[in-house]
């Protein structure tokens, strides 16, 4: 007959395998390794009726998804004014793709002599502090007079709501760790 042997590491994989019921386990009985734990491997927050995404506007992946998010950027066009002197105008376009080919297709697409491409990693608005740093950059470009218009403007809002779930919740270890590089 055939015993099967639980050591900690197989304990500890199936209550935190993702299943509701085994959540509530591992809370019950072990609440101080299972909060550890929920800090350290943090999920979005339940705020809206359904998880927030952003795809890729070539290949349709969702960006958000735990493979994806280190691959995803957020480009963003600013004109260029040349009036004397050569100078940046308003953000006027924008769109959300994997890095690379995906990237490299939409770049084509979008860019033209009169524009600035500027990108983000999707995944530094996935962090608490990432998101406060993003928050208060495109902040004070507004009060500086920068001007973000239509599909720019919107996409930049979506990626902000999108985001919002991910950030609201306490730093991992390693998120408090290069947080501390910034902020000594």
């Amino acid at each position: 007959m055939y015993a099967d042997h639980f050591d900690c590491a197989k304990i500890e994989r199936y209550l935190l395998d993702g299943k509701l019921e085994s959540a509530k386990l591992a809370s019950r009985f072990f609440s101080k390794s299972f909060q550890l734990y929920s800090i350290e491997n943090p999920k979005p927050a339940k705020i809206f009726s359904d998880d927030p995404k952003i795809h890729c506007e070539y290949c349709n992946a969702s960006l958000f998804d735990e493979g994806k998010r280190d691959s995803a950027i957020f480009v963003v066009y600013r004109e260029c004014v040349v009036d004397g002197k050569e100078q940046l105008g308003a953000y006027v376009k924008a769109y959300f793709s994997c890095k690379g080919t995906c990237d490299d297709i939409l770049d084509s697409r979008y860019s033209c002599d009169n524009l600035f491409e500027v990108f983000n990693e999707i995944s530094e608005y996935l962090t608490p502090t990432g998101f406060r740093g993003h928050l208060m950059f495109w902040m004070e470009s507004q009060q500086a007079g920068d001007e973000i218009k239509g599909e720019a403007f919107d996409k930049l809002k979506r990626l902000l709501y999108s985001a919002f779930p991910y950030v609201t919740r306490q730093l991992t270890s390693e998120e408090k760790k290069r947080a501390s590089l910034f902020f000594m």
